[in-house]
C-alpha cells in the first residue's frame, strides 16, 4: 500500500505541475494571471499542516469515538471558513478572471467521492468547470475536496446529512462504510488525504510561480 500511494502521489503531483506550467505560461502572454498573493500562499500552508496532522491522527485513531465526525466538527468548521474565505479573496482580486487550463486543471484533481464511495454508487454532483481565475478555480478544488472528506468522515461512522445525502453519501452508504474494515477505512483515508494534498500542492505551486515571476 506505502509504495503504491507513493507512486500515486508522484504522478499526480507531476502531472498536476506540468498542467499549471502549461496554464501559466500561456496565461502569461494574454495578461490573465492575477498577482501573487500573500495571504492566500499562507492559508494553504496553514491548512496543509493542519490537515497532515489531522489525517495523521484521525488514521491513527479510528474506530475509537475519538477519531469521530461528531469530535472532528470544529476542524471541518474552522477550514471550511478558511478555505471559502480564500476562495472569496481570489475572486475578489480578480472578478472576471479566466483560466484558460480550468477543465484540464479540473481533471487533473481526483473527486473524493471517486474514492470514497462505494462501487455502484451514483454520484449527484458532478464536478463543475466553474468560472474564474486559475488561483480561484483551485482553491475550490480544495473547498469541494474538503466537503467531500467531511462527508466521508461521518459515513465512517454510520452518519451523514442532507447536505452529504445530496452528493451521495446516503443512510445506505454510511451503513455500508460503518462496517468496512479498520485496515480499509484506513487505506481511503490515505488516498483522500493524498487527493487533498496534491490539489493543495498545486495550489500553491501556482502562487509561488506568480511570486517568482513577479520578482
Amino acid at each position: 500500500m506505502a509504495n503504491r500511494q507513493s507512486y500515486k502521489e508522484v504522478f499526480l503531483g507531476d502531472r498536476v505541475r506540468c498542467l499549471l506550467l502549461s496554464v501559466f505560461l500561456s496565461s502569461c502572454t494574454v495578461q490573465l494571471v492575477s498577482p501573487y498573493d500573500e495571504v492566500i500562499d499562507s492559508g494553504l500552508y496553514d491548512f496543509n499542516k493542519a490537515f497532515l496532522q489531522f489525517m495523521a491522527e484521525t488514521q491513527q485513531n479510528i474506530p475509537s469515538s475519538e477519531a469521530s465526525y461528531a469530535n472532528s466538527a470544529g476542524f471541518y468548521n474552522l477550514w471550511q471558513a478558511t478555505i471559502d474565505t480564500l476562495v472569496q479573496r481570489a475572486q475578489a482580486s480578480d472578478p472576471k478572471g479566466s483560466c484558460p487550463g480550468a477543465k484540464l486543471t479540473g481533471e487533473a484533481m481526483q473527486d473524493i467521492g471517486a474514492i470514497a464511495l462505494p462501487k455502484g454508487t451514483s454520484r449527484a454532483r458532478a464536478q463543475p468547470y466553474q468560472a474564474g481565475s486559475c488561483t480561484a478555480i483551485l482553491i475550490m478544488n480544495i473547498q469541494r475536496q474538503l466537503a467531500d472528506t467531511a462527508c466521508f468522515h461521518q459515513a465512517m461512522y454510520g452518519e451523514t446529512s442532507a447536505k452529504c445525502e445530496a452528493i451521495g453519501f446516503s443512510r445506505s452508504v454510511a451503513e455500508s462504510l460503518e462496517k468496512t474494515q479498520v485496515s480499509a477505512k484506513r487505506a481511503l483515508l490515505e488516498e483522500i488525504r493524498t487527493a487533498v494534498t496534491a490539489s493543495v500542492t498545486a495550489a500553491m505551486t501556482f502562487e509561488l510561480a506568480k511570486k517568482q515571476s513577479s520578482g
